[in-house]
């Protein structure tokens, strides 16, 4: 031991090379133990990792499985309200067709029974107030219209503004 004291002491470089010596032995026992604590950190995560994909898998197979069920169960609806408008439809149609050829085949257009049907039916098919509604909604339309060409005029006018601007900040 006491020569390599003598050896450190007696040449500098010697003691360089030892000082090297040690820092390379200290970084290849810290990065080893820093590549292993990274690999068990990395297999952490890769398992973890795995554990979301399953779930996720399985929440989209749920979600799937449950948007087919409600699909399904919209079509059976859908097919049930088809089937009983067409009755309710066909119904209004028939007792119309009814009031016309009764009131065709009486001569008689004053009997109340074929007025009452007509009434009934007439209400159902046709109503008063739908061209008011349509002419109300026409308006707020048009008026929605001009106020989004109004905000389309103002955008363009900053457009051309921004233009200018940066046409003079490259002019300069």
């Amino acid at each position: 031991m006491g020569w390599l004291l003598k050896l450190a002491t007696g040449n500098p470089v010697t003691l360089l090379w030892i000082a090297g010596g040690v820092f390379v032995t200290g970084l290849v026992v810290g990065g080893s133990a820093a590549w292993t604590a990274q690999g068990w950190r990395l297999d952490a995560s890769k398992a973890e990792f795995a554990v979301f994909k399953a779930e996720t898998k399985a929440a989209g197979e749920a979600a799937e499985v449950a948007r087919q069920k409600d699909i399904s169960d919209r079509k059976v609806i859908s097919i049930k309200q088809e089937a009983d408008n067409a009755k309710r439809y066909a119904s209004l149609d028939a007792r119309y067709r009814a009031a016309v050829a009764a009131a065709r085949m009486s001569g008689n257009n004053s009997s109340s029974s074929t007025t009452e049907s007509l009434s009934s039916a007439a209400a159902v098919i046709s109503r008063t107030d739908r061209p008011l509604d349509l002419a109300g909604r026409l308006a707020g339309l048009e008026e929605g219209i001009l106020g989004l060409l109004q905000r389309g005029d103002k955008a363009i006018e900053r457009t051309i503004t921004c233009k200018a601007w940066i046409d003079e900040q490259v002019a300069k």
